[in-house]
C-alpha cells in the first residue's frame, strides 16, 4: 500500500515538474518562499524572506522539511525533481497515518480500504507532489489526532480489582492518557509550525469533546496536558518572535494580509495578494515623511494596518461579508478546482469522479454510525474547522485536502459496511438456492 502511494506521488511529481517551463522552478509563489527560507536555514543566514522587514513571514516548520532535504543531498541547490521525491515521501507518511487512524477507529479491513482510497486519490496525491506546507502538515495533523484518540482510549480504561487495586489501575490509565495527550500536543505544535491555521483546532475540538463526550474531568485533564505540550513546543518560536518584534507573535505577521485577502473591497473569495505592494509603498512613504523611532517594527505595523482595514471594511459591509462567506464555502467544497491553471475538463472530471463518491460514502455513514460518537466525530471536525476558518479568509479546494484524509476513513468505514452487507446477502441467497435445490 505504501509502495503504491509513494509511486503514485513520485510519478505525479515528475509529471508536474516536466510541465513547467524550463526557467520556472515552481508553479506556486508560496513554494518559492518556503524554498528560500529552507536555504537560509541551511546556510546559517538570517531567517527572513527577502529583506529584514519579513522576518516573521513564515513559521519554520516546512522550511525545516526542505532544510532536511538540503542536508541529505549535501548541496544547498538540489534539482527540484529531488524535492518532488522528498514530498512524495512525506505524502506517503500521511497515507501511513490514515491507515493507523482507521485501524484505531475501526478495524484492519477499514484501515486497508482507507489506505487504498488515500493512496490513489486525485486530491491526496497533490499533497505529496506540490512543494507546499501540506506535505509536512498532514502527517503531524494525523499523528495529533491519533494521539488524541489513544489518550481517550487509555483514559477510559478502569481495569484492576475492587478497592485500592482499582484506584491504582485507574491512576495508571490516567497517566498513560496524559502521556498520549502530551505526545499529541507536541504533534499539534509541530503541525502549527507547518501550517499556522491549526493553532485554534485543539481548543475548538476540546470544547466540543467537553460538551458531548464525558467524563468531563478526564477531558479537562487530557486537554490541559495537550495544551501545555503544544505551548512548550511553540515556545522557542515565540521567544524568537519576541526577540525580533518586541511582542508575542503566536504564529506569523501575515495574519493581517491573509485577513485583507478575504475581507476587502477587492475580495472575490480566492487569493489575490496584489494589494500588498501598494500597502508596503504607502507605509514606507509615511515613514519617510515621519520617521518612526523605536516602537513596532515595519512588518508589525504593516500587519496591524491590513488587519484594521479588513475588519473596518467587514463591519461596514456585513452583507458583502455574508456573500463572500457563501462563495468561499462553495469554492472549498466544489467538486472540482476553480483556480486558474487547474480548471481543465480532464482535471475537473478526475477530481469530481473521486470526490463525489467519497463524500457520498463518508457523510451518510457518519450520520448512521452515530454523529455524536467521538471517534467518528473527530473524523469530521477538521472539515468543519477548516471550512469555518476559510469562510473568513479565502476559499480553495486546497484547504479541504487535509480534512479529506479524515473523511476518507469514514468513507472506508461506509464501504466496508456495504461490502459486508453485500457478502451477507449473497451468502443468504446461496443458502436459499441450496435449500431449493435439495427439495427440487
Amino acid at each position: 500500500m505504501l509502495v503504491l502511494a509513494f509511486t503514485a506521488r513520485l510519478l505525479a511529481g515528475y509529471w508536474w515538474q516536466s510541465r513547467l517551463p524550463a526557467d520556472r522552478q515552481f508553479y506556486f509563489g508560496d513554494s518559492e518562499s518556503y524554498w528560500q527560507l529552507g536555504q537560509s536555514i541551511y546556510r546559517g543566514q538570517s531567517y527572513q524572506f527577502g529583506d529584514a522587514d519579513a522576518r516573521i513571514f513564515r513559521t519554520p516548520g516546512f522550511p525545516v522539511v526542505l532544510y532536511l532535504l538540503f542536508q541529505l543531498l549535501g548541496d544547498d541547490n538540489p534539482s527540484v525533481y529531488w524535492a518532488r521525491a522528498w514530498m512524495a515521501a512525506w505524502g506517503t507518511l500521511a497515507v501511513a497515518g490514515v491507515i493507523l487512524l482507521a485501524r484505531e477507529i475501526f478495524d484492519a479491513q477499514v484501515a486497508w480500504l482507507a489506505g487504498l482510497l488515500v493512496a490513489v486519490s486525485p486530491e491526496s496525491i497533490p499533497t505529496g507532489t506540490f512543494i507546499l506546507s501540506e506535505a509536512g502538515f498532514c502527517p503531524f495533523m494525523l499523528l495529533h489526532l491519533y494521539c488524541w484518540l489513544a489518550a481517550r482510549r487509555d483514559g477510559a480504561r478502569d481495569g484492576g480489582s475492587p478497592g485500592a487495586g482499582l484506584s491504582t489501575a485507574h491512576s495508571r490509565s490516567l497517566i498513560r492518557a496524559c502521556g498520549w495527550s502530551c505526545a499529541g500536543g507536541i504533534a499539534a505544535g509541530v503541525a502549527v509550525l507547518m501550517r499556522p491555521s491549526w493553532l485554534l483546532f485543539p481548543p475548538f475540538a476540546a470544547g466540543i469533546e467537553l460538551c458531548i463526550a464525558p467524563p468531563r474531568k478526564q477531558v479537562l485533564l487530557r486537554s490541559g496536558a495537550m495544551f501545555l505540550a503544544t505551548g512548550l513546543t511553540l515556545t522557542p518560536w515565540w521567544i524568537r518572535n519576541y526577540h525580533v518584534s518586541g511582542r508575542w507573535v503566536p504564529t506569523t505577521l501575515q495574519v493581517g494580509a491573509s485577513l485583507y485577502d478575504g475581507l476587502s473591497p477587492m475580495a472575490r473569495g480566492n487569493s489575490d495578494m496584489r494589494f500588498v505592494p501598494e500597502y508596503v509603498a504607502e507605509l514606507r512613504a509615511e515613514d519617510e515623511r515621519s520617521p518612526v523611532i523605536g516602537g513596532a517594527t515595519f512588518e508589525e505595523r504593516l500587519d496591524q494596518r491590513l488587519k484594521e482595514d479588513a475588519l473596518a471594511w467587514a463591519r461596514a459591509h456585513p452583507v458583502d461579508v455574508l456573500r463572500l462567506s457563501v462563495n468561499k464555502f462553495l469554492r472549498i467544497w466544489s467538486p472540482w478546482p476553480a483556480d486558474q491553471g487547474m480548471s481543465g475538463i480532464l482535471v475537473r472530471a478526475v477530481v469530481a469522479a473521486a470526490y463525489l463518491p467519497l463524500l457520498g460514502l463518508a457523510l451518510p455513514y457518519w450520520i448512521v454510525r452515530g454523529w455524536c460518537r467521538w471517534e467518528t466525530l473527530l473524523c469530521v471536525l477538521p472539515a468543519v474547522y477548516f471550512t469555518l476558518l476559510h469562510m473568513v479568509f479565502v476559499g480553495s479546494i486546497r484547504y479541504r485536502q487535509p480534512a479529506m484524509l479524515m473523511l476518507a476513513i469514514l468513507a472506508a468505514g461506509g464501504l466496508a459496511a456495504w461490502l459486508r452487507r453485500f457478502k451477507a446477502s449473497r451468502s443468504a441467497e446461496a443458502v436459499i438456492d441450496s435449500g431449493r435445490n435439495s427439495h427440487g
